[in-house]
């Protein structure tokens, strides 16, 4: 699910209640992204934090019911939020060309969505975004494969 009514394949990056948050770390330079161990930030909201994300959650609860001045963006009433999480919707896949390994890349731009509006599993998966582990050479590149040489 994403932001908005706009579905697609997202990352959770943090969630959070009126009470207090998590949020995901992940340093950029830690290597293999597959590999990289998360670390997990909590924060506990003061007074003034949980005024503010009732408000926003509120706005989020008008946004899906009334619309968000995009026709077709309203309609859903979701009911009251008691949770988000914080997504980074998908943008593409990356091959490596020298393992044949294919991974999902996602945004930096993150989304607030009420828990209600997001789904576990896809229900009608699209092939093309399916990551595939590293292959060997005789998997990628069977006896008979055409290939075009570059030099």
């Amino acid at each position: 699910g994403g932001a908005g009514g706009a579905g697609g394949d997202a990352k959770v990056t943090a969630e959070g209640d009126a009470a207090e948050a998590a949020a995901a770390e992940n340093d950029e330079n830690d290597g293999d992204a597959a590999k990289r161990k998360v670390r997990v930030r909590y924060v506990t909201f003061d007074e003034a934090q949980q005024k503010r994300w009732r408000l926003e959650s509120e706005r989020l609860r008008n946004g899906y019911l009334k619309g968000v001045e995009v026709p077709g963006s309203g309609g859903v009433d979701i009911g009251p939020v008691a949770l988000r999480v914080r997504v980074v919707a998908l943008q593409g896949m990356r091959s490596d060309a020298a393992t044949g390994a294919v991974r999902k890349v996602y945004g930096r731009a993150e989304a607030d969505v009420p828990l209600q509006m997001c789904l576990w599993k896809n229900p009608a998966p699209d092939p093309r975004f399916v990551e595939r582990a590293p292959r060997t050479a005789r998997e990628r590149f069977p006896l008979g494969t055409k290939v075009l040489l570059r030099g």
